[in-house]
């Protein structure tokens, strides 16, 4: 009986923290998109629900372009992978213009080893790595065309 009255109520406080959520936070986050951390608004984004995830959508990709220029704190190699590789509420279609800002990013990042192997490590989809690869030159195009097997 016990952990039928523990699930409930842990079932009643995760809804009241989505209405919380829905009805206070989602708002706040569109307005002050541009002044949150990226790392912040990339965590917050994990728990959003379908229909909130749609409205924060537009702000988290604004977001995510500012960084790529240098704006709003950067963004990591691995943050761009993130969203490239869908793992983020930010909409990442190959060829588009996210998608080659992020590959570029990428590809400016990869100037050691350790990079390289962080970034093979990280297992990005193929269209990605061949998109990161495209914008490669020197030898870090040739080292992580042998860490993809490629080459």
């Amino acid at each position: 009986a016990w952990r039928c009255e523990a699930t409930t109520v842990s079932q009643e406080l995760t809804s009241s923290a989505d209405v919380i959520l829905e009805a206070v936070l989602v708002p706040q986050l569109c307005s002050a998109s541009a002044e949150l951390p990226l790392e912040l608004f990339m965590a917050l984004g994990k728990h959003l629900q379908c229909s909130n995830a749609e409205e924060v959508r537009p702000h988290f990709e604004a977001l995510v372009m500012r960084c790529l220029k240098g704006r709003g704190g950067g963004i990591s190699l691995l943050q761009s992978i993130a969203v490239a590789s869908g793992n983020t509420i930010a909409e990442c279609q190959e060829g588009g213009d996210l998608w080659e800002a992020l590959a570029c990013h990428a590809a400016g990042k990869l100037r050691s080893v350790k990079e390289l192997e962080l970034f093979h490590c990280s297992a990005p989809p193929t269209s990605f790595q061949r998109a990161v690869l495209e914008k490669m030159k020197g030898w870090q195009r040739y080292e992580l065309l042998l860490m993809l097997g490629l080459l």
